[in-house]
């Protein structure tokens, strides 16, 4: 039974009949080199892309207003606007912020009071990015009396960005426990 022979060695043959195997080499190497660059194309790509919180057009990252005192046990409502831009080619569409931190007395080096952290709900933050949420009463219990600082992080796909607090140093924002 005779051994069949490969599309190359027939091609070689018939190019080089007094000796196939001189260019037989040279034809797997094309063979190769031709498969490897193929690419497929794609029939319809969707590139979508994120944007931080408050950069693109009409995107918000504004830390509005905290209550300014409220006694040990009594809850601390924190306000604002987080939203990003979400982008699919020409279009754009806004969208809340994924998550919100308040960060309270961290990186505070004037007093000794506990630095501590509090998530935002993903139901208190609304639809148009606006939100609303407590540094809860339980937390202010343990909280000694005197002024504390809070800042807020809003997240999206791409990263976190302090929010803004018009007229603040530093975007920080100032509570009394009394």
């Amino acid at each position: 039974m005779p051994i069949e022979k490969t599309q190359q060695e027939l091609i070689a043959e018939k190019l080089y009949p007094a000796n196939p195997a001189k260019i037989l080499n040279l034809l797997y190497f094309l063979r190769r080199r031709y498969e490897e660059d193929y690419i497929p194309s794609s029939p319809q790509r969707n590139l979508v892309s994120a944007g931080y919180v408050g950069i693109g057009v009409g995107a918000a990252a504004t830390f509005s207003s905290v209550t300014s005192s409220a006694e040990k046990g009594q809850p601390i409502t924190l306000t604002g606007t987080a939203t990003f831009t979400l982008t699919n080619g020409q279009n754009s569409v806004l969208l809340p912020a994924l998550g919100l931190t308040a960060q309270i007395n961290i990186g505070r080096t004037d007093t000794s009071y506990a630095a501590f952290q509090v998530q935002a709900e993903r139901s208190q933050i609304n639809p148009d990015g606006t939100f609303s949420f407590q540094i809860s009463g339980e937390q202010t219990e343990k909280m000694v009396a005197g002024n504390h600082t809070v800042y807020i992080d809003a997240f999206s796909p791409v990263g976190a960005v302090r929010l803004t607090a018009s007229g603040q140093e530093n975007d920080v924002r100032i509570f009394a426990i009394v």
